[in-house]
């Protein structure tokens, strides 16, 4: 990983950091990009500085989002193209008399960038801990994982501003616990092991109707997306959201997002993840999606080998994607003739094909079934519950 990072840190322009993103062994370093943000960062900066550190990962992040050159105009207008992630412009405000930043000088706006995108992973990682944790204890009971669905990464939010299904019970919560029934129960779960105000604060958070409704809020509050957090609040969310994710737990279907970094994307941008050059890797020529997708199953696994799992997968484990068609075709066409090892000598069809009569045999009529039956997105581009009970032979 060392010559990899050297590598980006001397690279001066987009072909130069591709070339050496194309010939160095990327794993291990956009594991931690991915899935391990803050280890990485603290790890650089005490070894090289902060600043080191702050490049490094600014010119990573040009290179995932698709800019054309290492400064921050040209990241923005990367930013720009994803309106429907309702950008925050003021993360990445420049000053009108500003001109011609490059990467040579770090600049406020590159360093809000940073801290924004760090912040935000800090506090959805520490919630996606809180929930693995407790999957590991089902796993410890004999319920071993059957079902996994992998989304692409949380939603770009505002400005200290946090927004995950877990807790704000949005449409993939829905999905999956409309689509599931289930009366398991966590053993030796605590509804207070979740401190919300050592990682809520000072966010203001997107909640659940069911949550908002445990608080008092007067009429204006109510009608706001984002909530402020308070004292008052602070107790009441302690008890709630684990209420929530326990529900969630309960659905027998796993959550796991491609990366925890609330990436801005476009479609533009995941189709060049799916089929440019420059976002190829290895002998194999394997594009960026289908290599978060196998990085995303290996952090999964250490992380519950991490608090204590053993003998994860079901030998029948079924694997579905409700990321955007853009960015999953890529592992579906990977896939085509390859099963996925799931675990050592643990194979699972990703790429399954949907019978021309599937909606004949599940009785879903009004269904149009998509080509694989792991691809849960239907034509609204979001994920449906009938094609997930299809994807998981999950009972009408």
């Amino acid at each position: 990983m060392e010559e990899l990072i050297n590598g980006i840190s001397n690279a001066s322009s987009i072909q130069e950091l591709t070339d050496v993103f194309k010939n160095n062994k990327v794993e291990d370093f956009l594991m931690c990009f991915f899935h391990n943000h803050l280890d990485l960062h603290t790890k650089l900066s005490t070894s090289e500085g902060e600043k080191f550190a702050n490049k490094i990962f600014f010119k990573t992040f040009c290179y995932i989002l698709g800019s054309q050159d290492l400064g921050i105009e040209s990241l923005k207008k990367c930013l720009g193209k994803a309106s429907r992630e309702k950008i925050a412009w003021e993360m990445i405000s420049l000053n009108e008399s500003e001109e011609n930043i490059t990467l040579g000088e770090i600049d406020n706006s590159e360093e809000a960038f940073l801290n924004h995108m760090r912040e935000s992973w800090i506090r959805l990682n520490t919630l996606n801990d809180y929930y693995l944790e407790f999957l590991s204890r089902k796993i410890n009971n004999g319920d071993k994982i059957s079902k996994i669905l992998v989304y692409e990464a949380p939603p770009f939010c505002e400005t200290n501003c946090l927004e995950h299904f877990f807790i704000s019970e949005g449409l993939y919560s829905n999905v999956i616990c409309h689509a599931t029934k289930s009366n398991n129960q966590i053993k030796g779960l605590e509804k207070n092991e979740l401190r919300c105000e050592n990682f809520l604060n000072p966010y203001r958070i997107k909640l659940s109707k069911s949550i908002k409704a445990k608080l008092t809020l007067d009429e204006s509050n109510c009608n706001q997306k984002y909530l402020e957090i308070t004292e008052d609040s602070v107790k009441i969310l302690n008890e709630q959201i684990p209420l929530q994710i326990e529900k969630i737990i309960n659905s027998d279907i796993v959550y796991v997002d491609l990366t925890l970094l609330s990436l801005p994307l476009n479609r533009d941008l995941r189709k060049e993840w799916s089929t440019e050059e420059r976002y190829l890797f290895g002998e194999k020529k394997i594009e960026l999606p289908v290599l978060m997708f196998q990085l995303t199953i290996k952090h999964l696994t250490n992380k519950l080998i991490e608090f204590g799992a053993k003998d994860i997968f079901d030998k029948n484990c079924l694997i579905a994607l409700g990321t955007p068609l853009n960015t999953s075709a890529s592992i579906f066409e990977y896939y085509v003739d390859d099963n996925f090892e799931i675990s050592k000598d643990n194979l699972t069809d990703v790429s399954r094909l949907n019978s021309p009569t599937a909606f004949k045999k599940t009785k879903n009529k009004g269904t149009t079934f998509p080509m694989f039956k792991s691809n849960v997105i239907g034509g609204s581009g979001w994920p449906e519950k009938e094609l997930i009970i299809n994807a998981f032979n999950l009972p009408k």
